[in-house]
Order: structure tokens, then sequence, then C-alpha cells
């Protein structure tokens, strides 16, 4: 599968639709004409590395670690039920993975995703889409990462929201789990 492709497509399909079809895209449901289209949010929680450990420890006695995790996330709402979105992440730390017989040294990674965003009942919304990662010490290089997840958005007042998340990043040489919440407001 040629992720380059899909990312793309994402990107041109995301950026292509003019704001005509925005309007109309919301047409019909009022609650969602006056809160608007587009969605900014900070994220903050934990991601769970399976396997990571540290440089003073091996990955003998690694059961993995969590590392602090921020980012921000960007929705733009197509129709009720579904929202294309950018999602970035940085997680805070250093730790060594094995990988291959060696070891993969990652060091405040960043991870920017472009989703799709189903929203099945009202606050519930399923998330999954292509990314990169960045931040690896000796492999100068980005690796693929296919985010998914679930969040619930609760409405707070004047379009504010709060939305814990559970999203899984399948990664090339390994995957990772964060949970968090962000806060975001619609305009």
């Amino acid at each position: 599968m040629n992720w380059k492709k899909m990312l793309l497509g994402l990107m041109v399909l995301f950026y292509g639709i003019n704001s005509q079809a925005q309007h109309k895209a919301v047409i019909g449901e009022p609650h969602l004409e006056k809160m608007g289209v587009h969605k900014l949010a900070v994220y903050a929680g934990f991601t769970y590395v399976p396997g990571a450990f540290y440089e003073e420890q091996t990955h003998l006695k690694s059961i993995g670690k969590y590392v602090p995790t921020f980012g921000f996330d960007y929705y733009h709402l197509l129709h009720p039920r579904w929202e294309l979105g950018l999602i970035g992440d940085m997680e805070f730390d250093q730790y060594y993975l094995q990988k291959d017989g060696g070891v993969l040294e990652n060091n405040n990674i960043l991870i920017l995703a472009a989703v799709a965003k189903f929203k099945p009942t009202n606050g519930l919304g399923i998330i999954a889409g292509p990314g990169f990662e960045w931040g690896h010490k000796k492999e100068a290089q980005r690796l693929w990462v296919f985010k998914t997840g679930v969040e619930y958005e609760i409405p707070i007042q004047n379009h504010w929201e709060l939305t814990p998340s559970l999203v899984i990043d399948l990664k090339e040489h390994y995957s990772s789990w964060a949970i968090g919440i962000s806060i975001g407001k619609r305009f």
C-alpha cells in the first residue's frame, strides 16, 4: 500500500473543499450552523510505549514507558457525521527500543497525521488516518504511522468542548497507545 499517495489524497480532499460546499454540509443542522465548521484544540496526555527503556536500563527489565505528550488538533466539519482533521503530537522524552538486533533511540518524537473522524452518535468520534513520525537520533528519517482511536466530545459552553480520547499509533517498528484530553473551540 502506498501511504504517500493516501496521505496526498487526504490532503487534496481536505484542502480542495470550497467554502460554499462547507456551508451546504451543515444546512439542516441548526446547532452545527451556529457552532461553525472549524475546531481548534490543544491536547495533553500520556503515551505508553511498550518495550521502551532508558539508557541506564536494559531492555530485558523494561515493561515500557509512559511518555508525557502534548499536541494540537484541527478539524473541519464536512457533514454532521464526518470531519477531516490534522493532529500533531509531541512526546517529550528520550527513550530506546530494540529494533532488528539494534537499538532505536527516540528523542522528543513529533507525529503529524491527517485523519478522518466518523461520529456514529452525538459526542462519540472514531478517528483513523496516516501520518509521519520524526525524532529518531541515529536514523535521520521519518517513519510511517497509522493513527486510530476513539474520543468523546463533551460540550461546555460558548462552543468550547472537552474531549477525552484513547488513540493507538501503529508504527513501522513499534506501536504505542495514548490516553489524554483536549480542550477545543468550534468556530
